[in-house]
């Protein structure tokens, strides 16, 4: 702020009380200047600096500022809850007028949310009036630098729609692509002409439920060496390999979920945090030294043994590690692997359905003799099943000393012979242990949340009885009592 300016501190919508003004901040000994005096430039761009929604709130204020809020710099618009033509068309008619009395003003954003109606597209070979429309409204954010670009158009029910809004590379000039720094593209289809030379300063890009070509879309990646976030989700590659050529050094962020694909190669370094959704990790070892988080949701059933054999491999350096999983616990299996979490200090682990012998659930173990750093273990279970009130039989796992587990958390705790065995040998192992939480209720899956009548407190606290060590913090937490 200029210095000497004094700007209303709010505005306030509705009939303005007697002897009653803005309130202002002045200095000392300056002249007080009214929000009104100043420049026109000066109080767009001020303007430009609000929301939209609060820039159009302000416009009431104000004849001379009922359409500044045309001229804002980000523009959003969502037409996801609008329902029929004649709703479409006047939301089409807003975006027109507002790119309109843009006058050539940059937009630093442009922002659009609707259902891609297929009643709207011509199967006769002629494009739709939407896609005209859309594809108008590119060509004017290009045509202003527009740095953020956003098209949502996924219908509530996509499923069995192959129709897409192809997205106008043709509209992007050498200048316009290098202005755009972020992208977000959801139910459109990506065919990059072999000339185009890419978004070199693109930094953010997220594709959902967009139909492209493993090739084409790694050529895209290839073209864009300062993408620092990426995400794709649902985007069917038909089981193809996609390797990226370039290395992504600027990576932090990438996100891949219930993607048809075989194989990923990228090298990203720098890369912080990783989420996959989908079948067996499609991943060759990410060379990612600095990695911090990896979230892996597993589709399906599959065995702790694939697990804890792949996953050391691909995120051998990972520090905060949450894993989703359908187990299958068919075979008593006590893993000794010389692929180890060498970094690890942060296990989660999510077991919503686990199917075969439940005394297996003592070999989850595993996890804790490959993570030799580990600090804090946290499990949440929902098996099926009863156990009798009486202490189970349990059976003894080699030692094993944890040197620095130093919390444990597990809910869904119902007193199974596998999960007492496994909570007696963490405890007995773990002399740094310093707080110890166990939950009868399930907080994950279909009994969520819900506390269910069981001996799982009863159990706990008779096998811990005598080994937890005074220094720790020992909570149970069992709602049956």
């Amino acid at each position: 702020m200029c210095p000497g300016v004094s700007i209303p501190v709010r505005f306030r919508i509705g009939k303005k009380k007697e002897d009653s003004g803005p309130k202002r901040i002045r200095k000392p000994g300056t002249k007080e200047v009214r929000f009104e005096d100043l420049s026109e430039d000066m109080q767009n761009m001020i303007f430009s600096k609000l929301p939209l929604k609060e820039t159009v709130r302000t416009s009431v204020l104000s004849s001379k500022w009922r359409h500044l809020w045309k001229i804002s710099p980000k523009l959003r618009f969502d037409g996801s809850t609008m329902r029929g033509e004649y709703m479409l068309e006047k939301l089409v008619g807003n975006v027109n007028a507002t790119l309109k009395q843009q006058r050539g003003r940059m937009a630093e954003a442009l922002e659009v949310k609707l259902e891609f109606q297929s009643r709207l597209v011509a199967f006769t070979g002629e494009k739709s009036i939407l896609v005209d429309h859309l594809n108008n409204w590119v060509g004017s954010a290009a045509s202003s630098c527009t740095t953020s670009l956003a098209l949502d158009l996924a219908p509530k029910e996509f499923r069995d729609r192959h129709d897409r809004y192809m997205f106008p590379f043709e509209l992007l000039d050498g200048k316009a692509a290098s202005c755009l720094q972020q992208i977000q593209l959801s139910f459109v289809s990506l065919k990059p002409p072999t000339q185009f030379s890419g978004f070199p300063k693109l930094k953010k890009l997220s594709l959902h439920l967009v139909q492209v070509i493993a090739k084409d879309l790694q050529g895209l990646l290839s073209s864009c060496s300062n993408l620092e976030w990426l995400s794709i989700v649902r985007c069917n590659l038909n089981d193809d390999e996609l390797k990226v050529d370039c290395a992504l050094s600027r990576l932090l962020y990438l996100r891949i979920a219930n993607c048809e694909i075989s194989k990923i190669e990228m090298y990203a370094p720098k890369l912080k945090t990783f989420i996959y959704e989908g079948a067996q990790l499609p991943v060759d070892p990410i060379q990612a030294q600095e990695l911090e988080v990896a979230d892996i949701v597993f589709k399906g059933d599959i065995t702790f043994q694939y697990a804890l054999t792949v996953l050391p491999v691909v995120f051998p350096s990972v520090q905060n590690l949450t894993v989703h999983a359908n187990f299958g616990l068919q075979f008593p299996w006590l893993l000794s692997t010389k692929s180890k979490f060498i970094q690890l200090k942060y296990l989660k682990l999510l077991l919503p359905q686990c199917s075969g012998d439940m005394d297996n659930i003592v070999y989850l173990a595993s996890f804790l003799k490959a993570a030799p750093l580990l600090e804090v273990l946290e499990i949440h279970f929902n098996v099926p099943g009863y156990e009798d009130a009486g202490i189970p039989v349990l059976r003894s796992l080699p030692k094993c000393p944890y040197k620095n587990l130093k919390s444990i958390y597990i809910t869904g705790f119902r007193g199974l012979k596998g999960q007492a065995e496994f909570l007696v040998h963490a405890v007995e192992n773990a002399p740094a242990l310093e707080v110890l939480t166990i939950d009868t209720a399930t907080k994950i899956g279909v009994r969520s949340a819900q506390h269910i009548e069981s001996a799982g407190g009863y159990v706990a606290r008779s096998c811990l009885a005598s080994i937890v060590s005074p220094k720790t913090k020992f909570q149970i937490v069992d709602t049956a009592r």
